[in-house]
Protein backbone atom coordinates (compact mmCIF):
# COMPACT_ATOMS: atom_id res chain seq x y z
CA UNK A 1 0.00 0.00 0.00
CA UNK A 2 1.30 3.27 -0.68
CA UNK A 3 0.09 6.90 0.23
CA UNK A 4 1.20 9.31 -2.03
CA UNK A 5 0.99 12.63 0.09
CA UNK A 6 1.08 16.69 -1.64
CA UNK A 7 0.11 15.49 -5.05
CA UNK A 8 -1.10 18.09 -7.40
CA UNK A 9 -4.10 17.09 -10.01
CA UNK A 10 -3.72 18.57 -13.49
CA UNK A 11 -7.33 20.31 -12.54
CA UNK A 12 -4.34 22.38 -9.80
CA UNK A 13 -6.17 20.77 -7.03
CA UNK A 14 -3.44 19.19 -4.12
CA UNK A 15 -4.46 16.05 -2.82
CA UNK A 16 -3.69 12.60 -1.80
CA UNK A 17 -3.41 9.44 -3.23
CA UNK A 18 -3.56 5.74 -1.76
CA UNK A 19 -2.88 2.76 -3.91
CA UNK A 20 -3.27 -0.66 -3.19
CA UNK A 21 -2.77 -3.84 -5.02
CA UNK A 22 -2.07 -1.50 -8.35
CA UNK A 23 -5.29 0.18 -7.71
CA UNK A 24 -6.21 3.74 -7.21
CA UNK A 25 -8.27 3.32 -3.93
CA UNK A 26 -8.67 7.16 -3.08
CA UNK A 27 -8.15 10.57 -3.79
CA UNK A 28 -8.82 13.01 -1.04
CA UNK A 29 -7.16 15.21 1.45
CA UNK A 30 -5.43 14.59 4.80
CA UNK A 31 -5.54 10.74 4.04
CA UNK A 32 -4.44 8.66 6.96
CA UNK A 33 -3.36 4.90 6.35
CA UNK A 34 -0.33 4.00 9.17
CA UNK A 35 0.56 0.46 7.39
CA UNK A 36 0.95 2.77 3.92
CA UNK A 37 4.38 3.33 2.90
CA UNK A 38 4.60 6.97 2.24
CA UNK A 39 5.45 9.20 -0.63
CA UNK A 40 5.50 13.26 -0.22
CA UNK A 41 5.26 14.66 -4.04
CA UNK A 42 5.87 18.02 -2.58
CA UNK A 43 3.34 19.33 -4.98
CA UNK A 44 4.46 17.66 -8.06
CA UNK A 45 2.02 16.63 -10.64
CA UNK A 46 -0.14 13.65 -10.78
CA UNK A 47 -0.15 12.59 -14.81
CA UNK A 48 -1.40 9.92 -16.76
CA UNK A 49 0.75 7.93 -19.09
CA UNK A 50 0.71 9.27 -21.92
CA UNK A 51 0.46 7.81 -26.30
CA UNK A 52 2.39 8.41 -29.20
CA UNK A 53 0.73 7.53 -32.08
CA UNK A 54 3.87 8.15 -34.49
CA UNK A 55 7.25 6.44 -33.64
CA UNK A 56 9.41 4.91 -35.69
CA UNK A 57 12.48 2.40 -34.93
CA UNK A 58 15.85 3.55 -35.33
CA UNK A 59 16.88 3.32 -38.45
CA UNK A 60 13.44 2.47 -39.91
CA UNK A 61 14.40 -1.17 -39.15
CA UNK A 62 13.15 -3.83 -37.33
CA UNK A 63 15.18 -5.64 -35.09
CA UNK A 64 15.07 -6.75 -31.47
CA UNK A 65 18.07 -4.40 -30.15
CA UNK A 66 15.71 -1.66 -31.64
CA UNK A 67 12.42 -3.09 -30.43
CA UNK A 68 14.71 -3.04 -26.59
CA UNK A 69 16.03 0.69 -27.27
CA UNK A 70 12.14 1.87 -28.76
CA UNK A 71 10.47 0.10 -25.66
CA UNK A 72 13.35 1.48 -22.56
CA UNK A 73 13.19 5.02 -24.01
CA UNK A 74 9.45 5.04 -24.55
CA UNK A 75 8.76 3.83 -20.70
CA UNK A 76 11.30 6.63 -19.66
CA UNK A 77 9.82 9.20 -21.23
CA UNK A 78 6.24 8.19 -19.71
CA UNK A 79 4.67 6.64 -22.41
CA UNK A 80 2.61 3.55 -21.99
CA UNK A 81 1.08 3.22 -25.07
CA UNK A 82 3.19 3.85 -28.68
CA UNK A 83 1.82 3.17 -32.46
CA UNK A 84 4.79 2.10 -34.81
CA UNK A 85 5.17 0.94 -38.05
CA UNK A 86 6.79 -1.85 -39.13
CA UNK A 87 7.91 -3.26 -42.58
CA UNK A 88 6.11 -6.93 -42.69
CA UNK A 89 4.34 -8.40 -45.39
CA UNK A 90 4.12 -12.09 -44.38
CA UNK A 91 1.54 -13.49 -42.13
CA UNK A 92 3.68 -15.69 -40.22
CA UNK A 93 6.62 -13.45 -39.40
CA UNK A 94 3.68 -10.99 -38.28
CA UNK A 95 2.24 -13.23 -36.52
CA UNK A 96 5.93 -13.84 -34.21
CA UNK A 97 6.54 -10.25 -34.00
CA UNK A 98 3.42 -9.98 -32.50
CA UNK A 99 4.09 -12.46 -30.04
CA UNK A 100 7.26 -11.41 -28.91
CA UNK A 101 5.61 -8.32 -28.27
CA UNK A 102 2.72 -9.88 -26.03
CA UNK A 103 4.38 -9.44 -22.67
CA UNK A 104 6.72 -6.42 -22.94
CA UNK A 105 5.63 -3.80 -20.38
CA UNK A 106 4.69 -1.03 -23.45
CA UNK A 107 2.10 -1.41 -25.18
CA UNK A 108 3.19 -1.77 -28.77
CA UNK A 109 0.17 -0.94 -31.86
CA UNK A 110 1.38 -1.80 -35.03
CA UNK A 111 0.60 -0.04 -38.19
CA UNK A 112 0.83 -1.60 -41.53
CA UNK A 113 1.99 -0.09 -44.71
CA UNK A 114 -1.24 0.26 -47.17
CA UNK A 115 1.32 -0.79 -50.10
CA UNK A 116 4.28 -3.06 -50.15
CA UNK A 117 7.83 -2.50 -51.35
CA UNK A 118 6.29 -3.55 -55.24
CA UNK A 119 3.63 -0.62 -54.49
CA UNK A 120 0.80 -2.81 -54.98
CA UNK A 121 -1.71 -3.20 -52.27
CA UNK A 122 -0.68 -5.35 -48.98
CA UNK A 123 -1.86 -7.64 -47.41
CA UNK A 124 -4.14 -5.71 -45.91
CA UNK A 125 -6.64 -8.19 -44.17
CA UNK A 126 -4.49 -10.79 -43.42
CA UNK A 127 -2.05 -8.86 -41.43
CA UNK A 128 -5.10 -7.29 -39.36
CA UNK A 129 -6.30 -10.38 -38.36
CA UNK A 130 -2.64 -11.30 -37.26
CA UNK A 131 -2.34 -8.34 -35.00
CA UNK A 132 -2.00 -5.35 -36.96
CA UNK A 133 -4.57 -2.17 -35.62
CA UNK A 134 -3.72 0.36 -38.31
CA UNK A 135 -3.60 0.79 -42.07
CA UNK A 136 -1.06 3.21 -42.68
CA UNK A 137 0.00 4.90 -46.48
CA UNK A 138 1.30 8.04 -47.98
CA UNK A 139 -1.15 10.67 -49.14
CA UNK A 140 0.37 10.31 -52.74
CA UNK A 141 -0.44 7.38 -54.34
CA UNK A 142 -2.98 6.29 -57.01
CA UNK A 143 -6.34 7.49 -55.82
CA UNK A 144 -7.77 4.51 -56.69
CA UNK A 145 -5.67 2.55 -54.07
CA UNK A 146 -6.53 5.05 -51.73
CA UNK A 147 -10.65 4.45 -51.90
CA UNK A 148 -9.41 0.64 -51.57
CA UNK A 149 -7.59 1.52 -48.68
CA UNK A 150 -10.61 3.60 -47.26
CA UNK A 151 -12.89 0.46 -47.60
CA UNK A 152 -10.29 -1.91 -45.72
CA UNK A 153 -10.48 0.45 -42.88
CA UNK A 154 -14.01 0.48 -42.84
CA UNK A 155 -14.57 -3.25 -43.12
CA UNK A 156 -11.77 -4.03 -40.42
CA UNK A 157 -12.80 -0.86 -38.14
CA UNK A 158 -9.51 0.50 -38.31
CA UNK A 159 -8.52 3.94 -38.35
CA UNK A 160 -6.78 5.07 -41.60
CA UNK A 161 -3.42 7.34 -40.75
CA UNK A 162 -1.83 9.22 -43.59
CA UNK A 163 0.82 11.20 -44.17
CA UNK A 164 0.10 13.64 -46.56
CA UNK A 165 2.72 14.76 -48.50
CA UNK A 166 3.27 15.25 -52.29
CA UNK A 167 6.95 14.12 -53.49
CA UNK A 168 6.32 15.04 -57.25
CA UNK A 169 6.04 19.01 -55.90
CA UNK A 170 9.36 18.31 -53.72
CA UNK A 171 12.02 18.12 -56.25
CA UNK A 172 14.03 16.13 -53.63
CA UNK A 173 13.65 18.96 -50.99
CA UNK A 174 15.26 18.69 -47.93
CA UNK A 175 14.14 21.15 -45.72
CA UNK A 176 11.33 23.95 -45.46
CA UNK A 177 11.81 26.14 -49.19
CA UNK A 178 12.05 30.19 -47.59
CA UNK A 179 14.49 32.32 -46.46
CA UNK A 180 16.75 29.79 -44.77
CA UNK A 181 17.08 27.14 -47.56
CA UNK A 182 17.79 29.86 -50.26
CA UNK A 183 20.47 31.48 -47.79
CA UNK A 184 21.99 27.76 -47.53
CA UNK A 185 21.82 26.86 -50.95
CA UNK A 186 19.50 23.51 -50.45
CA UNK A 187 16.09 22.35 -52.25
CA UNK A 188 13.14 23.31 -50.78
CA UNK A 189 10.02 21.47 -49.36
CA UNK A 190 7.05 22.95 -50.60
CA UNK A 191 4.09 23.82 -48.14
CA UNK A 192 1.42 23.18 -51.17
CA UNK A 193 3.04 19.69 -51.26
CA UNK A 194 0.87 18.82 -47.92
CA UNK A 195 -2.11 21.14 -48.29
CA UNK A 196 -3.82 19.68 -51.35
CA UNK A 197 -2.54 16.27 -50.44
CA UNK A 198 -4.64 17.01 -47.08
CA UNK A 199 -7.48 18.48 -48.63
CA UNK A 200 -7.68 15.35 -51.16
CA UNK A 201 -7.31 12.60 -48.39
CA UNK A 202 -10.07 15.07 -46.34
CA UNK A 203 -12.14 15.08 -48.85
CA UNK A 204 -12.15 10.93 -49.69
CA UNK A 205 -12.51 10.10 -45.66
CA UNK A 206 -15.07 12.56 -45.25
CA UNK A 207 -16.27 10.63 -48.40
CA UNK A 208 -16.22 6.96 -47.19
CA UNK A 209 -17.06 8.12 -43.68
CA UNK A 210 -13.63 6.71 -42.50
CA UNK A 211 -11.69 7.92 -39.26
CA UNK A 212 -8.81 9.43 -40.08
CA UNK A 213 -5.87 11.50 -38.58
CA UNK A 214 -3.58 13.06 -40.58
CA UNK A 215 0.09 12.56 -39.51
CA UNK A 216 2.25 15.13 -38.24
CA UNK A 217 1.05 18.52 -39.86
CA UNK A 218 3.20 21.38 -40.15
CA UNK A 219 0.90 24.47 -41.75
CA UNK A 220 -2.31 26.07 -40.96
CA UNK A 221 -3.67 25.55 -44.10
CA UNK A 222 -3.71 22.55 -43.47
CA UNK A 223 -5.46 22.38 -40.11
CA UNK A 224 -8.09 24.86 -41.61
CA UNK A 225 -9.37 22.14 -44.43
CA UNK A 226 -8.88 19.56 -41.93
CA UNK A 227 -11.51 21.78 -39.57
CA UNK A 228 -13.76 22.51 -42.40
CA UNK A 229 -14.35 18.63 -43.28
CA UNK A 230 -14.55 18.49 -39.58
CA UNK A 231 -17.97 20.42 -39.65
CA UNK A 232 -19.50 17.78 -41.72
CA UNK A 233 -17.46 14.44 -40.60
CA UNK A 234 -15.69 14.90 -37.19
CA UNK A 235 -13.48 11.53 -36.81
CA UNK A 236 -10.70 13.49 -38.62
CA UNK A 237 -7.62 13.86 -36.49
CA UNK A 238 -4.40 16.33 -36.59
CA UNK A 239 -1.32 15.48 -35.34
CA UNK A 240 1.36 17.72 -35.02
CA UNK A 241 4.46 17.26 -33.68
CA UNK A 242 5.95 19.00 -30.54
CA UNK A 243 9.03 20.21 -32.66
CA UNK A 244 6.95 22.14 -34.99
CA UNK A 245 5.57 23.54 -32.59
CA UNK A 246 8.87 24.96 -30.74
CA UNK A 247 11.62 25.33 -33.66
CA UNK A 248 11.59 26.67 -37.15
CA UNK A 249 13.44 25.97 -40.15
CA UNK A 250 16.33 28.43 -38.23
CA UNK A 251 17.27 25.15 -36.59
CA UNK A 252 18.94 23.82 -40.06
CA UNK A 253 21.54 26.81 -39.88
CA UNK A 254 25.03 25.70 -40.18
CA UNK A 255 23.71 22.81 -41.82
CA UNK A 256 22.72 20.77 -39.02
CA UNK A 257 21.62 17.74 -39.78
CA UNK A 258 19.92 16.59 -36.80
CA UNK A 259 17.03 19.26 -37.71
CA UNK A 260 16.12 17.40 -40.58
CA UNK A 261 13.33 15.75 -39.86
CA UNK A 262 9.99 15.07 -41.97
CA UNK A 263 7.59 17.19 -42.57
CA UNK A 264 10.49 20.17 -42.34
CA UNK A 265 10.34 22.59 -39.63
CA UNK A 266 8.57 25.55 -41.33
CA UNK A 267 9.44 29.57 -40.44
CA UNK A 268 8.48 31.92 -38.07
CA UNK A 269 5.07 32.87 -39.24
CA UNK A 270 3.76 29.03 -39.23
CA UNK A 271 5.16 28.37 -36.08
CA UNK A 272 3.14 31.15 -34.39
CA UNK A 273 0.29 30.03 -36.44
CA UNK A 274 0.35 26.31 -35.50
CA UNK A 275 0.81 27.66 -31.68
CA UNK A 276 -2.46 29.85 -31.95
CA UNK A 277 -4.48 26.22 -33.42
CA UNK A 278 -3.45 24.39 -30.70
CA UNK A 279 -4.96 27.38 -28.60
CA UNK A 280 -8.00 27.49 -30.19
CA UNK A 281 -8.40 23.74 -30.28
CA UNK A 282 -7.24 22.72 -33.50
CA UNK A 283 -5.03 20.44 -32.81
CA UNK A 284 -6.03 16.85 -31.46
CA UNK A 285 -2.80 15.34 -30.65
CA UNK A 286 1.04 15.78 -30.30
CA UNK A 287 3.57 13.80 -31.11
CA UNK A 288 7.27 13.29 -30.34
CA UNK A 289 7.66 12.27 -33.82
CA UNK A 290 10.41 10.08 -32.53
CA UNK A 291 12.40 8.88 -35.68
CA UNK A 292 16.03 8.26 -34.44
CA UNK A 293 19.11 7.71 -37.10
CA UNK A 294 22.11 6.06 -36.46
CA UNK A 295 25.25 8.60 -36.79
CA UNK A 296 26.31 7.24 -40.12
CA UNK A 297 23.23 7.90 -41.39
CA UNK A 298 23.19 12.17 -39.95
CA UNK A 299 26.80 13.04 -40.20
CA UNK A 300 26.63 13.68 -43.69
CA UNK A 301 26.47 16.44 -46.09
CA UNK A 302 22.84 17.59 -45.24
CA UNK A 303 21.13 16.74 -48.96
CA UNK A 304 22.06 12.73 -48.24
CA UNK A 305 21.53 12.67 -44.36
CA UNK A 306 18.52 10.72 -43.48
CA UNK A 307 15.28 12.60 -42.01
CA UNK A 308 14.71 12.03 -38.22
CA UNK A 309 14.93 13.03 -34.90
CA UNK A 310 16.03 11.21 -31.67
CA UNK A 311 14.35 13.38 -29.12
CA UNK A 312 11.58 11.34 -26.58
CA UNK A 313 12.78 11.12 -23.11
CA UNK A 314 12.65 14.99 -22.49
CA UNK A 315 9.56 15.52 -24.72
CA UNK A 316 6.98 15.91 -21.35
CA UNK A 317 9.63 18.50 -19.58
CA UNK A 318 9.81 20.19 -23.21
CA UNK A 319 5.62 20.60 -23.23
CA UNK A 320 6.08 21.83 -20.17
CA UNK A 321 8.54 24.46 -20.29
CA UNK A 322 7.37 25.50 -23.46
CA UNK A 323 4.09 25.44 -24.22
CA UNK A 324 2.46 25.22 -20.00
CA UNK A 325 4.83 27.39 -18.16
CA UNK A 326 4.40 30.15 -20.77
CA UNK A 327 0.62 30.10 -20.59
CA UNK A 328 -0.10 28.63 -24.23
CA UNK A 329 -1.90 25.98 -22.71
CA UNK A 330 -2.95 23.98 -19.04
CA UNK A 331 -1.47 20.92 -17.73
CA UNK A 332 -4.88 19.17 -18.59
CA UNK A 333 -4.83 20.46 -22.05
CA UNK A 334 -1.26 18.64 -22.21
CA UNK A 335 -2.85 15.70 -21.04
CA UNK A 336 -5.92 15.49 -23.42
CA UNK A 337 -3.91 15.94 -26.44
CA UNK A 338 -1.05 13.18 -25.46
CA UNK A 339 -3.14 10.57 -23.51
CA UNK A 340 -7.19 11.04 -23.26
CA UNK A 341 -7.19 12.17 -27.23
CA UNK A 342 -5.02 9.39 -28.40
CA UNK A 343 -6.66 6.62 -26.51
CA UNK A 344 -10.10 8.15 -28.39
CA UNK A 345 -8.37 8.12 -31.51
CA UNK A 346 -7.32 4.26 -30.93
CA UNK A 347 -10.22 3.09 -29.14
CA UNK A 348 -8.70 2.48 -25.93
CA UNK A 349 -9.57 2.95 -22.37
CA UNK A 350 -7.75 6.50 -21.58
CA UNK A 351 -5.11 6.51 -18.60
CA UNK A 352 -7.13 8.28 -16.02
CA UNK A 353 -6.33 9.18 -12.20
CA UNK A 354 -9.70 8.51 -10.95
CA UNK A 355 -10.80 5.97 -7.82
CA UNK A 356 -11.29 2.40 -8.74
CA UNK A 357 -8.62 2.86 -11.98
CA UNK A 358 -5.36 1.08 -12.11
CA UNK A 359 -2.42 3.18 -10.85
CA UNK A 360 -1.33 4.10 -14.42
CA UNK A 361 0.74 7.60 -14.07
CA UNK A 362 3.66 8.93 -13.34
CA UNK A 363 4.82 11.91 -10.95
CA UNK A 364 6.43 15.22 -12.47
CA UNK A 365 7.87 17.66 -11.17
CA UNK A 366 7.60 21.05 -12.94
CA UNK A 367 10.52 23.02 -10.49
CA UNK A 368 13.10 21.25 -11.56
CA UNK A 369 15.19 22.44 -14.06
CA UNK A 370 18.21 22.13 -16.23
CA UNK A 371 20.76 22.97 -19.18
CA UNK A 372 20.07 20.16 -22.36
CA UNK A 373 23.46 18.93 -23.03
CA UNK A 374 22.98 16.57 -25.64
CA UNK A 375 25.25 17.81 -28.43
CA UNK A 376 23.01 16.58 -31.12
CA UNK A 377 19.60 17.71 -30.25
CA UNK A 378 18.41 21.01 -31.46
CA UNK A 379 17.58 21.75 -28.19
CA UNK A 380 20.71 21.81 -27.10
CA UNK A 381 21.81 24.69 -23.83
CA UNK A 382 18.45 25.46 -23.88
CA UNK A 383 16.87 25.71 -19.94
CA UNK A 384 13.84 22.95 -19.69
CA UNK A 385 11.79 23.15 -16.57
CA UNK A 386 10.27 19.55 -14.88
CA UNK A 387 11.01 16.02 -14.53
CA UNK A 388 9.85 12.80 -13.92
CA UNK A 389 10.20 11.38 -10.84
CA UNK A 390 8.04 8.11 -10.06
CA UNK A 391 6.18 6.13 -12.00
CA UNK A 392 3.30 4.08 -10.57
CA UNK A 393 2.04 1.37 -13.12
CA UNK A 394 -0.41 -1.68 -13.02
Amino acid sequence: MILIKNIKLVNEEITDILIQNNTIKAIQKNIIKKEAREVDANLSYALPLMIDLNITLRDNTLSIKNLDELEKRSLKAGFSTIVTNVMIEEKTSFELLVKELKNRKLNFILKINGLNQDEKLNNISILLKAGAKIIHTNSDISTNNIRRLAQYALMHKSPLFVFCQNRALNDNGVMNEAEVSFELGLPGILKIGEISEVAKIAAISEYYKVPTLFHTISTIQSINLIQKTKQNFPKLYTEVSLHHLLKTDEACKGFNTYAKINPPLRGKLQQELLIQALKDNKIDTLTSLFSPQSITNKDLPFEKAEFGIDEIEEFLPLAYTYLVKTGIISMAKLVQLTSTNPANILNLQPNSIEVGNPANFLIFNPKKSKIYNKQNSIYFNNKIFGEITNFFTK
